[in-house]
């Protein structure tokens, strides 16, 4: 069972699990990728009408001006390209007026109307019950337990040896400001779940996916692992990968770097020096 640790999460359940026994229309807002369509589920789940079907339809999707009847359906030859009749997505949710509207959109719809990119008839009319899902970066203290769920469904789902993830990966997954909410955690634990042949996720299981990896507002990308490392500890991380790459040839490694082997030298002596001297 996924259990959310914030009390962001626990008011929206709170409230779906209100608004699930009514009959009114629900418009569930927030950004790519934080859960709507399964908070949407769940709503329907827990309704009075679970026992009917929950037909999801992607509005974006229509062409233009034919929205109408995929919702509410048209006869053959209704305009050309209808080949056939087309009950409309209403009709296959229970017969079209017993069922119940749960809309989910990542847009602003006050600001859409303001802009006159929406009509304002129909906000009204889906706004009656609301429910907002935070992005993750608001709520992080929801990450351990999506963590070990997506842990527990990918291990199950893949037959893979993975239990939990490292205390570093789980601290890095905190600092992360997961652009793609929720659905980009998981992605990435799928990926480490996958990648993984012990039973602990590191670093090295999801690092080469870039998941770490996030642009600054200049646009330059910022390894995650990087972030709060001193700028000298940074450049001693990068000159030794290089040497590394090339097997300890320090001339090929200096050439990459665009720097003398001897000041590769130097830098690696005083590296040693100090830490000697702490």
């Amino acid at each position: 069972m996924l259990i959310f640790e914030s009390s962001a999460m626990q008011e929206v359940l709170a409230k779906a699990r209100r608004f699930a026994r009514s009959s009114g229309t629900v418009l569930i807002t927030g950004e790519t990728g934080t859960g709507k369509e399964l908070l949407a589920q769940h709503l329907h789940e827990h309704s009075l009408r679970s026992e009917k079907p929950c037909v999801r339809v992607n509005c974006a999707a229509f062409h233009d001006g034919l929205a109408e009847s995929e919702l509410f359906g048209h006869e053959q030859g209704a305009f050309t390209g209808a080949s056939r009749r087309h009950d409309g997505f209403l009709h296959a949710a229970a017969d079209g007026l017993h069922a119940r509207i749960i809309a989910a959109t990542n847009r602003d719809l006050k600001k859409e109307v303001a802009a006159g990119r929406f009509r304002e008839d129909l906000y009204h009319r889906l706004d009656v019950l609301t429910l907002r899902i935070a992005p993750l970066r608001e709520r992080p203290q929801d990450i351990p337990g999506l963590v070990h769920h997506f842990v527990a469904q990918f291990g199950r789902e893949n037959e893979t040896p993975v239990e939990n993830v490292s205390s570093e990966v789980l601290r890095q997954l905190f600092s992360c400001p997961w652009p793609g909410n929720v659905r980009q955690l998981r992605n990435v634990i799928h990926r480490a779940c996958i990648e993984s042949d012990t039973a602990t996720i590191t670093h090295v299981d999801i690092a080469a996916s870039g998941a770490f990896d996030h642009p600054t507002e200049s646009g330059h990308v910022i390894p995650m692992e990087f972030q709060t490392l001193p700028l000298e500890e940074i450049e001693r991380v990068i000159i030794l990968s290089r040497i590394e790459r090339f097997r300890g040839n320090k001339t090929e490694a200096a050439a990459e770097l665009g720097v003398t082997a001897r000041t590769l030298r130097n830098k690696m002596a005083r590296w040693r020096e100090m830490k000697k001297a702490g």
